[in-house]
């Protein structure tokens, strides 16, 4: 876990000027560089010898608008990126499975001053994926103990408690947790627990998924935050073991 905190800082560092004068405070470098370490470690696989590698390529989604402006000011942001990502991942001892590349690409759907981070897809990613899940289980598990998290909805009227790896939101039963309310979708949102950290993905729902007030396609979610779907509100909190 300190390795990725390492690699998150390196990152931000390198785009704390350009991504924090585009945004002017509504987006900052730490949450760029979250959000790629975030993708790095979706990505992660361990080989037999016990090396883990990494796919080397991103795409940083972007509103038009926000992408012209960025490339006006920074033409060399994704060289400066690219460059930054292979001397990080390689200071950790990863490998890269293919040369690190990092694009900025226009994609209208989002909003502006949001942005999404994905992986340049490899040919045979899945079949690989899939069987490092399964040596991943033979793995042993962390010492550290998984700290205790909950949603506390409306005014503390309910609480639910987080113990599984993965919790859909929504409004149909089949949700784990059910939402009653005309403005929540069927299939509003879903929690994921990626290395220690609960990140929270709309589902392409109709009202959205605001964090603290603002849309979020997906974020890792810290204690405190207020979590708003549809009409209702409900705030994450952790609790050490």
């Amino acid at each position: 876990m300190r390795e990725w905190q390492r690699l998150e800082r390196w990152i931000a560092q390198v785009v704390e000027t350009p991504f924090t004068r585009l945004f002017a405070g509504r987006i900052t470098p730490q949450e760029v560089a979250e959000r790629l370490v975030q993708a790095l470690e979706e990505e992660e696989q361990r080989r037999p010898d016990g090396v883990i590698e990494v796919a080397g390529g991103y795409r940083i989604l972007l509103h038009p608008e926000d992408l012209a402006a960025l490339r006006a000011s920074h033409p060399r942001l994704e060289a400066v990126l690219t460059a930054a990502l292979e001397s990080a991942v390689r200071r950790m001892g990863l490998r890269l499975r293919t040369p690190a590349h990092v694009v900025l690409e226009a994609d209208d759907r989002l909003p502006p001053h949001a942005l999404r981070i994905l992986p340049l897809r490899e040919p045979q990613a899945e079949r690989t994926r899939e069987m490092n899940r399964v040596e991943a289980k033979a793995l042993p598990a962390p010492t550290t103990p998984q700290p205790r998290a909950h949603l506390i909805l409306g005014k503390g009227r309910r609480t639910f408690e987080l113990e599984a790896e993965e919790i859909a939101i929504g409004r149909a039963a089949d949700n784990d947790l059910v939402l009653d309310e005309p403005t929540v979708s069927r299939h509003h949102a879903r929690l994921k627990r990626r290395y220690r950290r609960y990140v929270i993905t709309d589902l392409g729902s109709r009202s959205g998924t605001r964090l603290n007030g603002f849309p979020v396609q997906e974020a890792v979610l810290r204690s405190g935050d207020r979590i708003e779907i549809g009409t209702v509100t409900m705030v994450y909190v952790e609790e050490a073991r």
